[in-house]
Parts: C-alpha cells; sequence; structure tokens
C-alpha cells in the first residue's frame, strides 16, 4: 500500500481528526462533514478511477467569479493591476519617508484555505510598529524558498524607493536564483557561491565594515547638524524635514544557504552575527538569514536571540517545525505537524511572530506570465479574484507536474508551461524591467569585484595608474589591486621605490604568478617612465622574462646558462654603483636626487641610466650556479653572492634597486637582502619570517588556479582576518577578463595570456623611437678586429697626462675590451716602472688565440711607435710568426730573429744591451730611476712563442732558458719586455722550479701580467685563480696585480682583437 501512495500518479485525499481535508501535496481544501465508514469508502471506490487535471494546482474557470478561495498572483500582492502603465515611483512616493518596512508576504491561509488577500507586515524595527529587524527563513529543497526570497525582494523593491531600502543579497547556491536582480537600483551587490571558502571572510568583512561606515557617518552628521541621530529611523525623518542629510537606505543584508557561513566559522559565526545583528539594529543593517534549517542557528543562543520573528517553508521533520512554530499541546503539535507535512511544494510558509499563532501564507508563483486582470483595483489588501472550479480529468494524466503549484492566470487558461519556466512576459521579469530604469540617488557600492576576477592592466587603467609619473622623482610602479572589503573599495598595489628600502623580493612557490609580477612591473614601468629615467637589467633563471627583452626600457638580458652575459650583467652593475659613489664623493653630492640634478649640467656619458632597476627571476637557480662557480674557483675570489649581498645593500643610495623572486624561504638570499627587501608574499610563501600568523595562514590556503593572489605588505602583520588585506597582481595586458562563474570557478586552470603580453610588448617596442631607448648591454663580440679598437684605445691614450721623461713610458700597448665596462684595455702600465712587471706571459690550450694574442701586441708596437724608438726580438722555434717577422723587417721594426741554432748568441746580445742601459753609476737618483733618463736606446720588445720549449741544457740553443730568466729577473726598468707564450700545464709544471734556469719560474717570480686564454683543464694559476675554458677564441682572464678585479673578486674577462679580422 505505501508504494501506491508514494506514487507520483496517485493522488489521495487525507481528514484527520479535526475535520481538515488536505489533497497532498496541495493545501488544506476544506473542513468535511461527518460519514459513516461504508459511505466514505463508497465513494472512495467510485473516486478511485479519477486523477486532477493539474495536480497541485488550482485550474481556472473563466466563467467562474469570487474574491476569495484561491492564490493571488504577485502583481496582485503588490495592487498593480496594469503593468503596462505601472509607474514606479507611485508606489515608492507614499512609503518614501515612512519608516517601516510594509511588504506583502503572500496570500493569506486560514484554516489550510487561501482567502484571496496579502498578508502585508511591516519587517522594519519595533518603534515603527514593524516585527523585524532580523528574521530567519527555513525550507527544504523544492519547497519554494528561492521563489519566495525573490518575491520578498521583488516586492521590498517595488513599494520602497533605492534612497530608502538597499539589499545585499548572497546566495550561496549558486547563479540559479535572483537571475537579473542585479539590475535592480537597490541591490548593492550579489554574491554566488564561488567555491572559494575566502569568500566568507570578504563577506564578514563587508557587512561589518558597513556597520562600522554607517556609526561613523551617523556620528559625523550628527555632529555637524547638533542633532540626534540614534537610528536610521530618526535619520529619516530629519530627511523628510528637511535637514541637509544624504540618504541613508536602510541595508537588508539576505543570506540564502546561511548554513555555509556557520560551517565554515564554527565558533567565530556566533561572535560575527550577533555583532552584526546588535550593531545593525540601529544603524539599518538588517539580516534575513535563510537555509534549508536552522537548528545550527536555535543552537546558537547569542544569534538566535536577536533574531524577531521566524519564517519556515516545507521541511524534512517535525522537530525542524518546531524550531520556527515552537510547540503547545500534543494535540496541536500533531494537527500543525500533519497539516505542514503536507505542504512538500508550493511555497507554504508559516511565520512565527512574537505572542501570537503562526500565520499560514502562500508565496507568490513569480513564473506566471503577466496578463491584464479583468477588474483591478490599486489597493493590493483588497484583492479581487475569479471563483475557480474543481476539475477531474478521467484515467491516469501521463503530463509532468507543475512547478510549486503554481496558479493559473485569472483571465486565461494557462499554456502548459506558464508558471514552469520564467519568460521575458513572466511577471517577474516584466517587474524587473520596470523597477531597474535609472534613478539619480547614487548608492553606496558595497561589492566590489572579488579578487578571483584576474586583475589586468585594464583595472589599472580605470584608476589612472598607468599614467606617466608625477615627476623626476615619483618611482611608484603599480602591479595590481588591492581588495578592502570593510571599506567597499578596492586600491592599487604598487611598489613605491622612493619610501622603502629600496629592493623587492618576491617569494612564493611554483606557479604562484612570481615571473607574472616581475614581467609586470617591467611592462607597468614602461607605461610611466622614460627609458633614460627608469630602466631595467634583467637576470632570467627560468625563460619567462625573455617576452619582455625588446623593451626600450631593458638595457640588458641573460638567460641561465648565459654566465658571460649575465656577468657582463653584474659587472656593470657593480660598475654603475661605483661610478656614482665616487662621483658623490667627489662633488659632495648627498642623494641619488642630487646626483641626477647635477648630471643635468654635467653629463657623464659613463652613466645613460637613471633609476636601474635589477630583475633577478629565479634565486635558488642563480645561487646553485654561482656557488658552484665560487666552489670551482677554490675561495680565491670574493664570488659573485657575497658581491650580490654588497650591491643590494648599496644600491638605493645609489639609484640601483633589486627584484628578486624566489621561492617561500626567506634565507635563501643574502644576508644583506635579508634586511632590506620589500616583500611580495605569493601563495606558498608562508615561511617568510616577517608574515604573521593569519597572512602565513592566508598565503597557504591560496587556490592553486589563481595565481598572483598576494597580501599587501603593510598589513602582514595583521592580528586577524580583517586586518590584513589580500591583493591580485595585474596580468599585463590591455584586455578586461571577466569575473569567471561558479562553474568556471570549479574547472578553472591557470591561463597563459604570453600570446596577448607579446602583443602588447611588440606595440610598446614598435611605437618608442630610437632615442628613447636605452643603451642595450652587449656581451663581449666573438669576432673584434684591431680596427674596432684602435681608434677608441689612441682617444683614452691622448685623454692621459703626458709623463715627464723618457718618451716610450707613456706608451701602452693595447690588448682588446673589457667586459666589465665594453671599454678598451692593454697591457697593465703605471706611471712608475718599479710599481709594475715590464713582462707580460699569454697560456691557452692549442687553437685558444695564443698567437694571435702575440701578433695583436705586435700590432699594437707597430701603432705605437716609429721604427726608431721601439725594436722587436722575435724567438720563434715553430715559425708560426713568419709572416710578423717579414712585415717587421720591411717596417724596419725588428732587431733579431731567432732560429734554433741562433737563439743563445740572440739573447747574449739582449744580455748587453741590458747592461749596457743599467751601467755602473751607484749615484743614480729616484727620479732618474722612473723616468728613465739614464739610459738611451729604442723600447725593446722579445717575443717569445712557446717560452716552455727552451730548457736548460737542452737542444741546439743549452743555454736559452737560463739567458731568459737572466733577462726576466733584471730588477731596473730598462725598457726591456718580455711577452712570451705557453700552456697552462707547463706554467703550473715550471713556475715552482728554480728561476734561475726555468723562465716560467723567473715571470711568476717578477710577477709578470697574464692573459688566460681557454685551458683544457681547470688548474690554480696564481692566488688561487683557476683557468677558464672559454669557448671563445681569443676570449681570457687578465691577471695583473695592477688590474682592479671584477665585482666578484675574479679577474676581468676580456676579448683580445685581431688584426686579421675583418
Amino acid at each position: 500500500m505505501s508504494s501506491v501512495l508514494e506514487s507520483d500518479k496517485t493522488r489521495y485525499l487525507v481528514v484527520d481528526k479535526q475535520g481538515i481535508l488536505t489533497a497532498p501535496p496541495q493545501s488544506e481544501v476544506a473542513r468535511v462533514d461527518s460519514m459513516s465508514r461504508p459511505a466514505a469508502e463508497a465513494f472512495a471506490r467510485r473516486m478511485a478511477r479519477y486523477r486532477e487535471a493539474n495536480p497541485g494546482e488550482i485550474t481556472a474557470d473563466t466563467d467562474a467569479t469570487s474574491v476569495n478561495n484561491r492564490d493571488l498572483r504577485l502583481t496582485e500582492l503588490l495592487g498593480i493591476p496594469d503593468l503596462d502603465t505601472y509607474d514606479r515611483e507611485e508606489l515608492w512616493t507614499t512609503r518614501r519617508w515612512n519608516p517601516g518596512l510594509d511588504v506583502p508576504l503572500g496570500t493569506l491561509y486560514k484554516d489550510g484555505i487561501p482567502t484571496g488577500t496579502p498578508f502585508i507586515k511591516n519587517i522594519a524595527t519595533g518603534d515603527t510598529g514593524g516585527e523585524g529587524p532580523h528574521w530567519p527563513l527555513q525550507g527544504q529543497t523544492g519547497s519554494g524558498k528561492s521563489m519566495f526570497l525573490e518575491d520578498l525582494v521583488i516586492s521590498l523593491a517595488a513599494w520602497h524607493p533605492p534612497e530608502k531600502l538597499n539589499f545585499m543579497i548572497i546566495d550561496f547556491k549558486g547563479e540559479a536564483s535572483f537571475l537579473g536582480f542585479r539590475r535592480l537600483p537597490h541591490v548593492t551587490g550579489i554574491v554566488n557561491d564561488t567555491g572559494d571558502p575566502e569568500i566568507l571572510d570578504r563577506l564578514a568583512a563587508t557587512i561589518l565594515g558597513e556597520i562600522e561606515r554607517r556609526k561613523r557617518f551617523m556620528a559625523a552628521e550628527q555632529a555637524r547638524l547638533g542633532i540626534g541621530l540614534p537610528d536610521v529611523g530618526k535619520y529619516l525623518y530629519f530627511r523628510e524635514n528637511g535637514y541637509d542629510l544624504e540618504p541613508l537606505p536602510i541595508l537588508i543584508v539576505l543570506i540564502d544557504e546561511a548554513f555555509i557561513f556557520y560551517d565554515q566559522y564554527k565558533s567565530e559565526f556566533s561572535k560575527v552575527f550577533t555583532h552584526i545583528a546588535k550593531q545593525g539594529r540601529s544603524v539599518g543593517v538588517w539580516l534575513m538569514l535563510a537555509s534549508q534549517e536552522l537548528g545550527f542557528l536555535q543552537g546558537q543562543q547569542a544569534v538566535w536571540s536577536e533574531m524577531n520573528f521566524t519564517a519556515s517553508l516545507a521541511v524534512r521533520s517535525d522537530t525542524l517545525s518546531r524550531v520556527v512554530l515552537g510547540g503547545r499541546d500534543d494535540a496541536w503539535e500533531e494537527n500543525i505537524a500533519k497539516r505542514t507535512k503536507n505542504y512538500t511544494k508550493g511555497g507554504h510558509l508559516f511565520l512565527k511572530f512574537a505572542g501570537s499563532d503562526p500565520v499560514h501564507v502562500r508565496a507568490a508563483n513569480n513564473l506566471l506570465e503577466y496578463k491584464k486582470t479583468r477588474t483591478a483595483t490599486a489597493h493590493a489588501d483588497v484583492a479581487t479574484a475569479e471563483l475557480v472550479a474543481y476539475t477531474l480529468a478521467n484515467n491516469f494524466d501521463d503530463r509532468p507536474d507543475r512547478a510549486d503549484g503554481a496558479a493559473t492566470a485569472p483571465n486565461d487558461v494557462a499554456r502548459a508551461d506558464d508558471g514552469r519556466i520564467r519568460t521575458e512576459n513572466s511577471e517577474i521579469e516584466v517587474l524587473l524591467k520596470k523597477l531597474s530604469m535609472p534613478v539619480e540617488t547614487q548608492l553606496h557600492n558595497l561589492w566590489t569585484p572579488p579578487l578571483r576576477k584576474t586583475v589586468t592592466f585594464a583595472q589599472l587603467s580605470s584608476y589612472a595608474a598607468l599614467q606617466p609619473a608625477a615627476g623626476p622623482h615619483d618611482l611608484t610602479i603599480p602591479i595590481g589591486i588591492v581588495d578592502h572589503p570593510w571599506d567597499h573599495t578596492q586600491s592599487v598595489l604598487s611598489e613605491d621605490f622612493t619610501t622603502n628600502a629600496g629592493s623587492v623580493v618576491v617569494a612564493g612557490t611554483a606557479k604562484s604568478g612570481r615571473s607574472t609580477a616581475l614581467t609586470t612591473m617591467i611592462i607597468a614601468s614602461s607605461f610611466r617612465f622614460a627609458p633614460h629615467m627608469v630602466s631595467w637589467l634583467l637576470l632570467d633563471q627560468g625563460g619567462d622574462l625573455g617576452i619582455v627583452r625588446g623593451l626600450p626600457n631593458v638595457a640588458g638580458y641573460a638567460r641561465q646558462g648565459n654566465s658571460e652575459m649575465r656577468d657582463r650583467i653584474l659587472s656593470e652593475i657593480q660598475r654603475i654603483i661605483t661610478l656614482r659613489s665616487r662621483l658623490f664623493a667627489l662633488h659632495d653630492l648627498n642623494s641619488i636626487r642630487e646626483y641626477f640634478h647635477w648630471r643635468d649640467s654635467n653629463p657623464q656619458p659613463a652613466d645613460p641610466y637613471g633609476y636601474l632597476f635589477v630583475a633577478i627571476d629565479g634565486w635558488l637557480s642563480l645561487k646553485a650556479q654561482l656557488n658552484n662557480e665560487d666552489m670551482a674557483a677554490a675561495g680565491a675570489a670574493v664570488g659573485w653572492l657575497n658581491a650580490l649581498g654588497s650591491m643590494i645593500e648599496a644600491g638605493p643610495n645609489n639609484g640601483v634597486h633589486f627584484v628578486i623572486t624566489t621561492d617561500n624561504s626567506a634565507y635563501d638570499l643574502p644576508a644583506v637582502a635579508q634586511k632590506s627587501v620589500s616583500p611580495i608574499y605569493l601563495r606558498g610563501a608562508e615561511n617568510m619570517s616577517d608574515a604573521g600568523p593569519t597572512a602565513k595562514q592566508i598565503l597557504k590556503n591560496y587556490p592553486v588556479n589563481q595565481p598572483g593572489l598576494t597580501i599587501e605588505r603593510a598589513t602582514l602583520n595583521g592580528k586577524d582576518k580583517y586586518e590584513v588585506l589580500r591583493a591580485r597582481i595585474a596580468v599585463p595586458i590591455p584586455q578586461d577578463i571577466p569575473e569567471p562563474t561558479v562553474d568556471q570557478i570549479e574547472v578553472m586552470t591557470a591561463t597563459d595570456h604570453s600570446a596577448a603580453i607579446k602583443e602588447l610588448c611588440e606595440g610598446i617596442n614598435a611605437a618608442a623611437q630610437p632615442d628613447q631607448r636605452i643603451p642595450v648591454l652587449r656581451p663581449l663580440p666573438t669576432d673584434l678586429s684591431f680596427a674596432q679598437i684602435w681608434k677608441p684605445w689612441c682617444a683614452t691614450q691622448h685623454t692621459r697626462p703626458r709623463l715627464p721623461g723618457r718618451p716610450q713610458r707613456n706608451v701602452q700597448l693595447p690588448l682588446g675590451l673589457n667586459s666589465v665596462d665594453m671599454t678598451t684595455i692593454g697591457i697593465p702600465w703605471s706611471p712608475d716602472p718599479q710599481d709594475t712587471s715590464p713582462h707580460t706571459l699569454i697560456l691557452g690550450r692549442p687553437q685558444s688565440g695564443r698567437t694571435t694574442t702575440l701578433t695583436t701586441l705586435i700590432t699594437g708596437i707597430l701603432g705605437s711607435f716609429a721604427p726608431q724608438d721601439a725594436k722587436i726580438v722575435i724567438l720563434d722555434e715553430r715559425g708560426a710568426l713568419n709572416r710578423q717577422r717579414r712585415l717587421l723587417a720591411k717596417e724596419h721594426y725588428l732587431a733579431a730573429h731567432a732560429d734554433r741554432e741562433r737563439t743563445d748568441k740572440v739573447l747574449t746580445e739582449v744580455l748587453a744591451e741590458m747592461h749596457r742601459r743599467i751601467g755602473t753609476n751607484p749615484d743614480l737618483q729616484p727620479t732618474e730611476e722612473e723616468q728613465q733618463t739614464y739610459f738611451t736606446g729604442p723600447e725593446l720588445y722579445l717575443i717569445v712563442d712557446n717560452i716552455d720549449f727552451y730548457k736548460n741544457n737542452q737542444g741546439s740553443s743549452p743555454h736559452a732558458a737560463r739567458f731568459l730568466s737572466e733577462i726576466i729577473r733584471i730588477r731596473q726598468r730598462v725598457g726591456v719586455h718580455v711577452l712570451a707564450s705557453t700552456t697552462h700545464e707547463n706554467f703550473v709544471s715550471d713556475s715552482q722550479r728554480s728561476p734561475d734556469n726555468f723562465p716560467l719560474a723567473a715571470l711568476e717570480e717578477s710577477r709578470a701580467h697574464i692573459i688566460s686564454l681557454a685551458a683544457a683543464n681547470r688548474i690554480v694559476i696564481r692566488d688561487g685563480i683557476r683557468s677558464a675554458s672559454f669557448l671563445v677564441p681569443g676570449r681570457a682572464n687578465l691577471i695583473s696585480d695592477r688590474v682592479e678585479a671584477a665585482a666578484n673578486g675574479k679577474p676581468p674577462i676580456i676579448q683580445i682583437a685581431s688584426p686579421t679580422t675583418t
């Protein structure tokens, strides 16, 4: 029997002990007279073969007329006889200054029978005669809760103007309810379920913030006007009586599925909502909490006690009914329980007001299509209706049930789907259109787009954040949006390099948006600043910054693995810091601003930059790379790691700022960097030591599919969740990205915007004129001709003051380009000959450029001296310099050339010339020695290719090694220079031997300058300095006591010019 009763195709009548007749799921339809059991059974058998035409509905009979016994339509409840001519101002005007909030809640029922009259109640505070302001509603799925809530909002909006009443609607069921309600001028925000638990924190902050805003506003107005404003009712009174007061509308916060709030907040729920209820009552922030059941709310007594009346639709159990309806005697409970369990559909609602019995009403079906009534009145409390007939249809009807037991239109027989689906002619849709026309009142916007919406340059432009900088020292770079839910606003997230410690760390786990943050900062700065004012150097360990490398404000770019360009950039940073520090001291400048002002009238070609920013994307990777290189150097040099720390520390005072991305550990940064950073913390950066526990928890919980979420740095140590401001880094694209829907949020993945970013960068690059670009750092060239360096080298030499004494002492031989500053460099030189070695050693493996380097030196000699001022002696066992020998002979520079048999003889002659120059004068004055005026003769250069060939007492020249050693070891500077070459291995092998018989040992003893080309193995050369395996011929380290080391403490890298390169 139970299965039959539960069938959707079965309809049955129920008569309870009080004689109330119901036809589930329809409401009570009659009170029955008595009938004997046999008569009742006979009647039941006769009725069994019939079925209702539309189960659970009342079918219209256009020929019947009656004002009672039917449910009213939405327009009838509102007293709107004709929507075509409806003017919202007519209903608004009568209630504009009334502090009460009258609203029709539905059709009133008596003893389960519709009365055909609306039930109107004032839901405002008691001092206005109302029953409110706070109340809860429960109703199970399918009970018509959403329909009632929509009716409630649209009815209040139809009767009360937006300057009197506003709504904030929070619908956690998604976007199925309240469709189109955003158009209402009363609605300050609609929030749908996003699947993001942190949206609840934002909602709570928004509501609490609004209460505080209203309290401040009312207090300020009270002080301004000298009147008492204890509540919004009194505020409205004074507005009505001509006081200069801006509208302060009542705000109804309607929360559907409020249990979600409770489930998220638990212990905090009672505290938060008790505060809202208590504080919001007087300032006009009123709660309407809806849920499938209210047992959880009743358990929160502090909140429950603030509820002024309660309401319930159909629920799953009698116990839940008692939450709203309460309980009396057993008979009353049985009556109510049996009555309410039949209202599983159709918007039947019981309201319990203080000191009265529950009131039964039924919400209007707002999906019914609008049709003009035959008889209409403008007063909702005297609604008219037509008599309808109860009809039956033979046999079982296989049409689907109508939703919510909706009544049909009184004028016409409804369509099959009327009242089931929403159309453009549905009453609620027509009402929304009528009510959604613009109004003059400017509402306070409570709900700004949450940060789940991807921020782009479109949002930054709306704040005018990408406009050119206000002045030459405005170093504010916009990078995103900060959310201020407490204040219902959003602001620009910026990095202000004029006020912070000078550098920035962007920390977060993988895919959290670190590289995007850097990219955004670089592109945003190109909008704000001219390249000569702000420019960038990029160290890209991940490859993501390559997209911006062509921007006119990017001065240098090095990708992971390009250690040469990396070192070039780091050397440039150190060069600028050193140069500016020196100029500060030299010209008594106290700040970078003073320096730039001074430079305006004193151009510095060596410093083309304004504020210089250094982006390091991927600190851990760079650190590991640099650490490996420093370890390979056996600790001989300072290393780039320590050098970087010093640069980060000294940079800001010299206009150099670092932006570094790393993971979630600040301890991976140099110690000085930890003290001088301004943080941007992204998802996963909860281990950063300067973030408070609340901020750490927020960072930990940020969703993976929403990169760029961060925290405004000034609030990192906020004590509660409302003090910590969330923010989001903008994606640097001009397009606006719509806020994702609920369904999109659930399946959303991080989007690759690289194509749009590239397009934007290409547009910026194309618009830049050549003179608007910052000079771009270039790596050392792989092919460098001597002609390329000769003119700039001569220009440098001509600017050097001429020293007195021997003319040749002013000459320095060119080598090539220095990677530190890309200027020409030559054999180290000193104005005091005794202060530096006159000899140079070239080390390198085969094909590394040793012979080319000797050729370059020969070319430099020919260009720097006349034939009578310099002579060259060549020792060339292999004959590799035969071409150069013939040229020297032709140009009259060749003093001697020694083959295997003549080497001893040639070296004997060189020694004799050196002794002649030294002389035997014991009274030599220091000035004569310094100026080299005590001897005569040309400068003599002894070119020795493969000096390791000469061994003592070996070969055809058994004394050559000893003679070379003696020449090298002569202390007096008499214009004789040994320029020799060998391999690294031979140098290391011989340099530790006796300098009397081993020329390489003698060269090391004299601290000869070393040009270290590519080596076959990494070998310690001198003072812990190791050889390098350069890939480019002619690439070398210049090792000398007279050459300043690079910023990492290592010898500078140079490129030797080649006379044969064209």
